[in-house]
């Protein structure tokens, strides 16, 4: 995600050359540098808010690792990627390895329950799954409760990491 814009060095350091000597009917540098300052501030709560100053760990989907490969040779610390090769086959998750510097293929293991599974209200469709020892839960389908018309829908294969 991109930072937000902020002011020039050109804006932020402007002199009055020849001040009237009007400050209420004449906009200064002074005021110029408040608004720069007032700008500043407002633009580092905004990446604060959405991390646009932190890298997006998430490389995307790609139908193979020599894909992936190819289209990233070198990765960020904690990146990761799908590698979802059609129809048929399982999704498998990609990790760059910081140490040896490729990609791996995470190998997994699952353990699923295909009843519901009921605690205030009900999911349908829960798989945990094991990754390099941390277990994440894989959810598809609604939520079902009393009132269906508040049913919160989720898309196909929802990773959630399970704390």
């Amino acid at each position: 995600m991109a930072l937000a814009k902020r002011p020039t060095n050109l804006l932020k350091n402007k002199v009055n050359v020849r001040p009237v000597g009007n400050r209420l009917q004449e906009a200064t540098a002074e005021d110029f540098a408040e608004i720069c300052e007032l700008l500043e501030d407002y633009a580092d709560k905004l990446d604060a808010l959405t991390g646009g100053d932190t890298p997006n760990q998430f490389y995307g989907v790609f139908t193979s690792l020599a894909l992936l490969q190819a289209s990233y040779p070198n990765a960020i610390a904690g990146a990761y990627a799908i590698i979802d090769q059609g129809q048929g086959q399982s999704a498998r998750i990609a990790l760059w390895d910081t140490t040896d510097s490729l990609w791996e293929i995470q190998e997994t293991t699952a353990t699923t329950t295909t009843g519901k599974i009921g605690l205030a209200t009900e999911v349908l469709n829960v798989k945990v799954t094991d990754v390099n020892g941390d277990p994440y839960l894989i959810v598809s389908g609604t939520y079902e409760g009393p009132d269906r018309t508040k049913l919160e829908s989720y898309s196909p294969n929802s990773i959630i990491r399970a704390l």
